[in-house]
């Protein structure tokens, strides 16, 4: 189970939505039609960290647009990291969008989505959107999104597992288990979420958490793994 909390900004968080509600919708090299009667009220890009066919992504978009409403011009941007995750992937990305908002007026808000968008717009904050405000959402590194949080032009939700109450219901179900094992990867959501596993190592210190990195395995190989657990990570 996922929980989305928001990193408190007091007034600002207010601020913010009254911006997004004055503001609303989205594309990426398509613009989405507000109606013939409506009024342009403001303009928002989307940044995605993942593809539009990424299962979550349509449901982030249509989220945005229903929150934000008509008037909105809404344009996206997709990072597809999910399938090229890359330091050339992400200078290009870099160079493209900077081009791109050359050629265009200047966005209002700007939404980032997941981890990895999230860390390019603090990355280029400066080359690309010094004075705009930037909303995040589906964040897991909630270290680097409290510190992000500081600047009064950023705010937004992250995301966090229920480490705590499934290790607390795993242990009235398994009395005597003595392990917590973590299958992570190395991609920019998997160490987020690798920070927040090796947390609750102090909430639980009776309790020995190992990880295994399914970045260093093929699909085949992680079954195995899995499946032998008892055989490989013997309870102390």
């Amino acid at each position: 189970m996922r929980e989305r909390r928001w990193i408190q900004k007091g007034c600002w968080i207010l601020c913010v939505f009254a911006l997004l509600i004055c503001v609303g919708s989205i594309p990426a090299y398509a613009k989405e039609q507000v109606p013939d009667t409506g009024k342009i009220t403001g303009r928002v890009l989307f940044i995605s960290s993942y593809s539009y066919a990424w299962e979550t992504v349509p449901e982030q978009i249509h989220g945005i647009k229903e929150a934000l409403g008509d008037g909105v011009q809404l344009d996206y941007q997709f990072m597809d990291t999910k399938n090229v995750e890359t330091a050339e992937s992400e200078q290009l990305f870099y160079q493209t969008l900077a081009y791109y908002l050359k050629m265009v007026p200047a966005y209002d808000v700007v939404i980032v989505g997941d981890d990895a968008a999230f860390q390019f717009a603090m990355t280029y904050r400066d080359e690309l959107f010094a004075q705009t405000p930037i909303v995040f959402e589906g964040v897991n590194d909630g270290e680097l999104a409290k510190k992000a949080a500081a600047d009064p032009l950023v705010t937004g939700v992250v995301e966090t597992l229920s480490y705590e109450n499934t290790i607390t219901l795993a242990k009235k179900l398994y009395p005597d288990a003595r392990q917590v094992v973590g299958i992570l990867d190395d991609t920019v959501t998997g160490e987020g979420e690798r920070k927040e596993f090796q947390y609750y190592d102090t909430v639980f210190p009776e309790l020995d958490f190992v990880e295994i990195d399914a970045s260093k395995l093929s699909q085949e190989e992680l079954k195995k793994q899995v499946a032998a657990l008892g055989e490989l990570l013997p309870v102390k």
